[in-house]
């Protein structure tokens, strides 16, 4: 976060479908103090649960949104109808210039307005 602050989500298990799956995500056992923004809807409104989506990018509209995520928030992502996490938004210098779920976003941080400075996903 801009002020310092960090936070971690961790996942037991991780797993990308093939190709013929649309590169499906499967994520489960959160553990971490950011609250668990993949697995659950941390919008309130259904539109977040990224667990079992195909990756979509603005060439391949696989989310359930009546239009298409990628295409509007940017960046590729296992988008559902959109988003309550969306790590591949677009980078903001200033945490305050953010146009409505523009950045990158993991929503019980960052809410609406607001963008992350830093993120950080790894495997081993």
């Amino acid at each position: 976060m801009f002020n310092g602050t960090k936070r971690y989500a961790l996942y037991s298990e991780f797993k990308i479908s093939s190709e013929s799956e649309k590169y499906k995500l499967h994520l489960a056992g959160y553990t971490g103090d950011a609250g668990d923004c993949i697995l659950m809807d941390c919008y309130g409104h259904g539109y977040g649960l990224h667990n079992g989506r195909p990756f979509s990018t603005f060439d391949r509209d696989n989310d359930r949104y009546s239009g298409c995520c990628a295409c509007r928030y940017g960046g590729g992502w296992w988008f559902d109808d959109c988003f309550s996490a969306h790590l591949n938004g677009k980078y903001f210098k200033e945490k305050d210039s953010v146009p409505i779920f523009k950045g990158i976003n993991w929503f019980k941080i960052t809410g609406a307005y607001t963008s992350l400075k830093f993120v950080q996903m790894s495997m081993r």
